[in-house]
């Protein structure tokens, strides 16, 4: 649960981990947003700690600072520092002005810290326990998160887990690889093939007469087939992530745009046909 308040700009701080983990805008995306600033204001509020710390919208902070404007609204956020890092990952994942390396980059950083956070936890219960000062909550102590698969984190970045573990090798063999990925949006599968031992285990190249050319109807069903996977990976991480509001938003847009519900239902109905349409046929 959050509170909207209006904040003083000159008593909200930065946390360096929070700000590491969003890209920073360039020079000139910095330039424009800044006079959108002096243009329209600030027009979404920022999201706050308890103790002023910001969550989200350090940019918009940054410019009030510039243009002198001096309070801002926020929504104000009671969060342990799992919950701030996952909440700070959440938020900028969705954004839609980020690379896809930008996106795995995130989730990168944000497991690491919330990891090494649990890890943390885990070594004082440990060591309390070993002294007999310490007894676990509950009858068999605290839960502590499993770790999550390479396709579920590509998922949350709604990319393949095939991706997300180029990315990963990519990182783990060259920083700089990685950085021209991150900063300079480099393809990450380009990134990865560019790897020496990628290509130590390419195996010899075959004779050019041996490539295929694909045709229309097979680039075409191609494209198809890779946004589909696209889509439904971001509509299955969306519908995961929002299952208590998600009633509360269809019917509130079901009030504002009936035949836009109405078209998406006809939609969904369509799509799941013809997956069970498929299913049907693979059983045969």
């Amino acid at each position: 649960m959050s509170e909207l308040a209006t904040i003083a700009v000159s008593e909200l701080k930065e946390n360096e981990t929070y700000s590491n983990l969003v890209p920073e805008m360039n020079e000139l995306e910095y330039k424009d947003f800044l006079e959108s600033i002096k243009k329209d204001g600030v027009r979404q509020p920022i999201h706050v700690l308890l103790d002023k710390t910001i969550l989200d919208g350090r940019h918009r902070v940054r410019a009030c600072k510039d243009v002198g404007i001096t309070h801002i609204q926020a929504l104000v956020h009671n969060l342990n520092d799992d919950e701030a890092i996952e909440f700070v990952r959440d938020t900028a994942i969705e954004r839609r002005n980020i690379t896809k390396g930008q996106r795995i980059d995130i989730i990168l950083k944000s497991e690491e810290l919330i990891n090494e956070l649990e890890e943390k936890a885990l070594a004082y219960r440990d060591n309390r326990r070993k002294d007999g000062t310490y007894k676990p909550s509950g009858p068999n102590g605290p839960e502590w998160k499993k770790e999550r698969t390479d396709d579920t984190l590509g998922e949350m970045a709604g990319v393949s887990g095939r991706t997300f573990r180029r990315m990963k090798r990519v990182k783990r063999e060259s920083p700089e690889l990685y950085e021209d990925i991150v900063k300079k949006g480099k393809s990450i599968r380009k990134a990865h093939d560019e790897l020496p031992s990628v290509k130590k285990a390419e195996p010899k190249e075959e004779p050019k007469h041996k490539v295929k050319t694909l045709t229309e109807e097979e680039a075409r069903l191609k494209m198809a087939y890779d946004n589909l996977e696209l889509n439904l990976r971001q509509l299955n991480f969306y519908v995961e992530k929002n299952q208590s509001h998600l009633f509360q938003a269809i019917k509130q847009k079901m009030k504002d745009d009936e035949d836009f519900m109405n078209q998406s239902e006809n939609t969904l109905s369509s799509l799941l046909n013809l997956i069970k349409t498929t299913k049907k046929e693979n059983e045969k």
